[in-house]
């Protein structure tokens, strides 16, 4: 499929909006090529205007309506990091983290998503189905060099800058340059910048390396079994370590901002996999973080809502939060279609729906709120 037809189909067959160029993220922080420093934080990118992500939704629509054919074509790849981008500025980002799930789940390692869907997990401190994920990229031969990549980027994201982690990092990035000499990871990480890591890591590894060993470094002995434990299956998709707590990466103390949306997406993603209880558990951290966050309120309600035994003391905690005068219109839309398709409170949606009118008229206006409350 020719480039042209891909963003026609993500603007919605006829939007003029353009696809933003790659830039630093805005909500989730890029694997660093360094360990960070006290003084070293990423920077979160600017802010996004009301008006840009106005111009972002119909491509995100687009992509949600198409994203099954557009997968299919082998030339989406050079388009995801910016489309990636959009989901991010739209705060969708794990609407998309659910999309490369489900074709990974139908492709296995041939999907043109799941070396996507591994740096997805990275970024999230998902460090078991990362790991599960990378095991079975290195299945796959055109993609063992992003394998070895990812499995670098995990050393730099988990325990970070010990011993071991150098180790696995010089062994992994080793092993990818040696398959592709011009290897390109994501967010620009080049061949010439892991070359430099690796060379800054030298210093300090416990022990030489063995070039051999790294040189002969093979994915061996691959059973059906281990096969079968490394799939993700469409409905058993594990986006948070079941019987190990992953690390939650440590934010700045003058940073709550940041700790308050890797804990948001962490409970979104156990909340995605109705981990009830464990999303509740997140979500109340996150408002330990942000007491007046929208986010974390309404996660924690509609994760107390997927336990029938809370909804009593759910439901008047909804019409709480439906009353609040700090409502975007895009949340007040988020709230009320889920008031109205998932609590069934028609009365309570319709308030909170209409709201969306005065707070946002274009929004309301593309989604047609009146035929929503027909």
């Amino acid at each position: 499929m020719k480039k042209w037809l891909v963003l026609m189909m993500l603007g919605g067959m006829g939007c003029e909006a353009a696809l933003p160029e790659p830039t630093p993220l805005r909500y989730f922080a890029a694997v660093q090529l360094s360990a960070p420093s006290a003084t070293d934080l990423p920077d979160p990118g600017p802010n996004i205007t009301q008006t840009e992500l106005d111009t972002f939704e119909p491509i995100v629509e687009g992509f949600q309506k198409n994203h099954e054919l557009l997968l299919g074509q082998s030339d989406v790849r050079e388009q995801l990091d910016r489309i990636e981008n959009v989901y991010i500025a739209t705060g969708r980002y794990l609407e998309l983290v659910g999309i490369y799930q489900r074709d990974v789940a139908e492709k296995g390692a041939k999907s043109h998503a799941a070396a996507r869907l591994g740096w997805a997990y990275i970024r999230l401190g998902q460090e078991k189905p990362a790991k599960e994920l990378v095991a079975l990229l290195k299945t796959e031969e055109s993609e063992r060099a992003m394998a070895f990549f990812l499995e670098g980027a995990g050393h730099l994201q988990w325990d970070a800058g010990s011993e071991e982690s150098n180790q696995g990092l010089y062994r992994s990035w080793s092993r990818a340059l040696e398959l592709n000499p011009n290897f390109k990871g994501f967010e620009g990480i080049s061949a010439a910048q892991m070359r430099a890591q690796l060379e800054r890591l030298k210093p300090q590894l416990g022990e030489p390396v063995d070039a051999l060993a790294l040189a002969q470094e093979r994915v061996q002995g691959v059973t059906a079994a281990a096969l079968a434990a490394t799939a993700v299956k469409p409905t058993e998709i594990e986006p948070e370590v079941p019987a190990v707590e992953p690390e939650v990466p440590a934010a700045e103390p003058d940073d709550p901002e940041r700790q308050y949306r890797i804990t948001v997406a962490r409970a979104e993603l156990a909340l995605n996999e109705a981990k009830y209880q464990e999303a509740e558990e997140l979500f109340i951290q996150a408002k330990a973080l942000v007491p007046s966050g929208f986010a974390a309120e309404f996660g924690h309600l509609r994760a107390g809502w997927g336990q029938e035994g809370a909804r009593p003391r759910i439901r008047p905690r909804f019409e709480e939060l439906a009353k609040r005068d700090d409502l975007t219109g895009r949340q007040a839309y988020d709230l009320g279609i889920f008031l109205l398709n998932v609590v069934q409170d028609k009365a309570l949606a319709a308030g909170v729906l209409n709201r969306v009118k005065t707070l946002d008229p274009e929004l309301a206006g593309r989604v047609n709120i009146d035929k929503i409350l027909q």
